[in-house]
């Protein structure tokens, strides 16, 4: 009985350890994950509106970090749909073919902002047609996965190192339990012993 007592205790400790673990990796990947989806969405209409006023050669400006400007692709089509002018930044991992295929899927998508793979892409309409801005998300989503990875690592190690205190506490915290089942067994024997031995005593003479 103390030891499945022992047990329950640590089951119930460790689960609700878990628990509050799995709650706070998910919420810090989810919150980080998301910050980094905001920036790059921040970045695409950064470009959008610049390149508004400016137009679409406003992409390869000084001005802008050179660094973006390599993320940053986009395809531009005229009011009637065709394909005006587009782009893949010097991007060495986008082939052209690929870009407008991914284009396309985004266009079928009917959404403003949203995200294919590993690319961010933001939808601009202007007077002069439509502008798909794509930002290449990768290194974003790689460093997530990483952080993802470092938690866990963290988090399996913190499970095992918490789980040794548990298990000694656990085997405190039914010490006394133990000990008053012991004395209970101890009683009970005894007075079962001094029952056998009255018995005797009191056994009539044939």
């Amino acid at each position: 009985m103390v030891r499945k007592l022992q047990r329950r205790f640590i089951l119930i400790t460790m689960v609700s350890v878990i628990s509050i673990f799995i709650l706070i990796l998910a919420v810090l990947n989810i919150s980080v994950s998301y910050s980094a989806m905001q920036r790059g969405y921040d970045t695409l209409q950064d470009y959008a509106m610049r390149d508004t006023a400016d137009g679409i050669k406003a992409l390869d400006t000084p001005d802008r970090n050179w660094f973006d400007n390599m993320r940053v692709l986009y395809v531009a089509y005229d009011s009637k749909g065709n394909i005006e002018d587009f782009s893949t930044g010097g991007n060495p991992d986008m082939t052209e073919a690929a870009l407008l295929s991914m284009a396309s899927s985004a266009l079928q998508q009917s959404k403003e902002k949203g995200r294919l793979g590993s690319y961010l892409y933001l939808l601009s309409e202007t007077e002069d047609g439509t502008c798909l801005y794509f930002l290449d998300y990768g290194m974003e989503k790689s460093m997530s996965l990483r952080l993802l990875r470092i938690c866990l690592y963290v988090g399996l190690l913190g499970i095992v190192l918490i789980f040794i205190p548990v298990f000694f506490l656990s085997r405190w915290i039914t010490k006394p339990v133990q000990t008053t089942f012991d004395k209970q067994k101890q009683f009970i024997a005894d007075a079962s012993h001094g029952s056998e031995q009255h018995r005797k005593k009191c056994r009539p003479l044939l």
